[in-house]
């Protein structure tokens, strides 16, 4: 049992990781993956009620970039606690990627 559970996560994270960065190969999937994590996040910011930014297409493609990002300005903040959670989520998930896009391009740009 643990082991097909564990052997399936293993499964996941690898094609989580080809499908974001490409192995480090392709940095360019996790630029892209960023920008479409953007756009999910500020549409969930503009279609939802509790949100601040509901029906505010700048301010909620502002406030995504910014939590993205890690910014924190601080002038735009959700006050529902389940689009908190999703903005500490997506600025969690911002580290990441950036990580992963940094991580890529220096192992690309290597001249050996």
């Amino acid at each position: 049992m643990w082991l097909g559970v564990k052997s399936y996560v293993k499964f996941l994270l690898c094609f989580f990781d080809y499908l974001v960065w490409g192995f480090g190969e392709r940095p360019i999937r996790s630029l892209f993956f960023s920008f479409g994590l953007i756009l999910l996040s500020s549409s969930v910011y503009f279609y939802s009620e509790g949100s601040v930014t509901y029906g505010e297409l700048v301010n909620s493609i502002y406030f995504s970039i910014v939590t993205f990002v890690t910014l924190g300005y601080g002038d735009i903040y959700q006050k529902q606690p389940w689009l908190q959670i999703y903005s500490s989520l997506q600025a969690f998930s911002g580290m990441v990627l950036m990580g992963f896009f940094l991580a890529g391009y220096a192992s690309k740009s290597k001249q050996y």
